[in-house]
């Protein structure tokens, strides 16, 4: 049977819904997926392990919303990065640039080395479409990559 999660409507369980979700991506970010539980996010939230049941489906859903975050994030940056070559910035700066945020937003974390199969699996789908927005970034700033 599927749990049913809540929509919250009044201020103080929105509060707690985003707690949940911005101590679940600090977590992941220090911990991994692994190193993160259920009882970790509460803590860190201060919310019961219940009330992140009653707004999420379970850990897999807080991560897979990490990731959609951290490409959320990385959209925006490459492509604002990748467009200061029209003024006169050099791609190698700008791709040195890019390399470094990715490195500080995922992969300073321990998630990368984990050997998971829900995380390998959703790490690939993850890289893909990280590689995709780059594409698509240089493709919108008109700059040519040639493997």
């Amino acid at each position: 049977m599927e749990t049913k999660v809540k929509t919250p409507s009044q201020l103080r369980a929105i509060n707690s819904k985003n707690n949940i979700l911005n101590a679940s991506f600090k977590l992941f970010t220090k911990n991994g997926y692994k190193g993160t539980n259920t009882n970790l996010i509460a803590k860190s939230a201060k919310v019961s392990v219940g009330v992140i049941y009653s707004y999420y489906k379970d850990k897999e859903e807080l991560f897979e919303l990490w990731l959609n975050s951290l490409l959320e994030r990385c959209d925006d940056y490459f492509y604002n990065q990748l467009k200061l070559t029209q003024y006169g910035v050099e791609l190698p700066m700008i791709i040195s640039n890019i390399l470094d945020k990715t490195s500080e937003l995922f992969f300073s974390s321990p998630v990368i080395y984990e050997k998971d199969p829900f995380v390998l699996k959703t790490l690939d789908s993850f890289y893909d479409k990280v590689k995709n927005i780059f594409a698509k970034s240089c493709y919108e700033t008109m700059i040519n990559l040639h493997h």
